[in-house]
């Protein structure tokens, strides 16, 4: 049977009830994770046997942003049967975790770093997320950098990997990450976790795999970085210095050559940096 949540509420709500704090702590799980399928939750709110009246459920629950989305599985009663593919999923970060900015040298062909950017409203949690690098023409990514388990990234909050070259400030979130450098020329990075591609620059025009076309490539490292945009009508002078300075990088058409832009000084931030809103 499929229902809405608010199909659940009413029929959890004739029998025996969670106590108030387990509704508030299940609520406050469903919001965080309103973008992924929420069954995994809901076992919480089949337990306890303090009776709650229909009306204190939607109160506490359906203003959530997870209102109207829709679940699998029985409501008759007190037990919520969950499908097996509910059940032990990892939630997908697609469209949510981005690469914002990515330097490939600066004092050095090694003094690189890798930065990303939570571009939604909730936080995320970002372990087991590998960055990659992938030649101009290569064949595939290597791993340069896993991001550790149970990771969490707030809202429209910077996370910052640099490699062992890395000399800049802010510090790394993932410090002395990778070892081997990327081409200032032309080349590819990526974010995966599992066999999924979350987001991937492409830079240079030698570059074979970007999303769309490729970023424009520069000849040296120099100081220079690879920056998303903040919004469609972003450029290098709003980005740097104008009135996208304070924005957060979530512009993502899944086109590299219109969602970046080049920086002449690069401009890392990590989790500790204040959180942007695009």
């Amino acid at each position: 049977m499929t229902a809405t949540l608010r199909e659940v509420v009413a029929a959890q709500s004739t029998a025996a009830s969670p106590t108030r704090a387990a509704w508030t702590a299940a609520v406050r799980a469903l919001t965080q994770a309103h973008r992924t399928r929420t069954a995994a939750v809901l076992s919480v709110l089949t337990q306890g046997r303090q009776a709650w009246t229909a009306a204190a459920w939607e109160r506490e629950t359906l203003a959530s942003p997870i209102r109207g989305r829709r679940i699998s599985g029985s409501t008759q009663g007190r037990q919520t049967t969950l499908g097996a593919s509910d059940l032990g999923t990892t939630p997908s970060l697609l469209g949510s975790l981005v690469i914002s900015e990515l330097a490939t040298g600066h004092l050095d062909s090694s003094d690189e770093f890798v930065e990303l950017y939570n571009r939604t409203a909730v936080p995320l949690d970002i372990g087991g997320v590998t960055m990659g690098y992938r030649s101009s023409a290569g064949a595939s990514y290597s791993v340069r950098a896993t991001i550790p388990a149970g990771t969490m990234l707030p809202a429209y909050s910077y996370y910052l990997t640099g490699s062992v070259g890395y000399t800049g400030t802010p510090t790394p979130d993932l410090p002395m990450a990778w070892t081997s450098g990327f081409a200032s020329a032309a080349g590819h990075v990526n974010l995966a976790r599992g066999t999924e591609t979350l987001d991937l620059i492409g830079w240079g025009a030698a570059a074979i795999a970007p999303e769309g076309a490729a970023a424009p490539g520069f000849s040296s490292d120099a100081s220079r970085s690879y920056e998303r945009k903040a919004g469609a009508a972003s450029t290098i002078d709003s980005m740097t210095s104008g009135a996208d300075v304070a924005r957060g990088n979530g512009h993502d058409t899944n086109n590299n050559g219109a969602d970046i832009i080049v920086r002449a000084t690069r401009d890392p931030q990590n989790a500790a940096s204040t959180a942007e809103m695009p």
